[in-house]
């Protein structure tokens, strides 16, 4: 079993409660305490849930950074992870979500290549092949609705795109939002009817960017650039801006986790205005020892949000925070 070696109580019960009176005014939720799992990571992790489980998803610190895949029934206890030790060696982090009765994995490999496989139980991954002719320099996103399998992902570090599939094999040709430059690793989700897809604005000459976030139809192939509707910007004023992002939708609202200049963790809670759009309704901040360099994963696992990242200690641990 992978075991929790530390639980941070006092200074995330107060936190966490101001986080659920924010996020579910009226409701009465005892929050649980941050867990730093004794797995240690090269990039930033991913989460999903598939048959009844929370899965979690990351890139080894051994010499060639296996992929890993562990599961817990509690959201916070996993057991042992299957490793790939015959898939190619992944320099950034892999992409997991549930589709059409499968966990499906994605990561940068050798040469870039984006690869894909998927599993049937969550513990033995087949069908391995490239996602296409496709290429990524950074951690890759995906999302599923009913029908479809969408993928975001980056070029030089800079050009961010997304591809959609039906069945996992045969993907459509990338489009690119408008205004798709971007240092750092994208987000996707889907909410509702719609493809929400954001990223983050390399940094301008305050060294800050801003996350913005971009909505489509969720139709398989995505509409060209001109079909994208952009919905809003986290701006750089705040200092809240200046690293990737995660999404996860629940029930009416979709939440957003990212991670500032000063590596403290933000959670935002978007909902659908009036307009049609898609606005921050709330907002928290979550300090203290629970910081991190690179953007976090957020899932829903039974009515809860759970939120991984990668800590900044030497090798860096993972972590995941029931936030509600």
């Amino acid at each position: 079993m992978i075991k929790s070696n530390v639980r941070v109580h006092s200074i995330f019960r107060p936190i966490f409660a101001a986080i659920t009176s924010l996020f579910a005014a009226g409701a009465v939720v005892q929050p649980a305490a941050a867990v730093v799992i004794s797995q240690t990571t090269q990039q930033m992790p991913s989460l999903a849930t598939f048959n009844g489980k929370l899965y979690l998803a990351w890139a080894g610190t051994d010499s060639a950074h296996h992929l890993n895949v562990a599961a817990s029934t509690n959201g916070t206890t996993f057991g042992a992870p299957s490793v790939s030790s015959n898939w190619a060696a992944s320099d950034t982090g892999p992409a997991i979500t549930a589709f059409n009765g499968k966990l499906y994995i994605v990561w940068a490999g050798g040469g870039n290549n984006l690869n894909i496989a998927s599993s049937s139980d969550g513990v033995n991954f087949g069908n391995q092949s490239f996602v296409s002719t496709l290429t990524s320099t950074c951690t890759p996103a995906l999302a599923a609705s009913a029908t479809t399998l969408y993928l975001a992902y980056c070029i030089n570090l800079e050009n961010v795109l997304v591809t959609s599939s039906t069945d996992g094999t045969t993907w459509t040709t990338p489009v690119s939002p408008p205004g798709d430059a971007s240092h750092y690793s994208p987000a996707i989700a889907v909410f509702g009817n719609e493809v929400v897809f954001a990223f983050t604005t390399p940094p301008n000459i305050n060294g800050a960017g801003a996350t913005v976030v971009y909505s489509a139809p969720a139709t398989s192939p995505l509409p060209i650039s001109t079909g994208w509707t952009y919905n809003t910007a986290l701006g750089s004023s705040s200092g809240t801006c200046c690293g990737s992002a995660g999404l996860a939708p629940l029930n009416s609202s979709l939440y957003m986790g990212l991670f500032n200049s000063a590596e403290v963790p933000f959670v935002y809670n978007f909902e659908t205005s009036s307009n049609g759009l898609l606005a921050v309704v709330s907002d928290q901040t979550i300090p203290g020892t629970v910081n991190s360099a690179t953007n976090p994963a957020l899932a829903v696992f039974n009515g809860h949000l759970y939120f991984a990242f990668k800590g900044t200690d030497n090798p860096a641990h993972l972590n995941i925070v029931e936030v509600f």
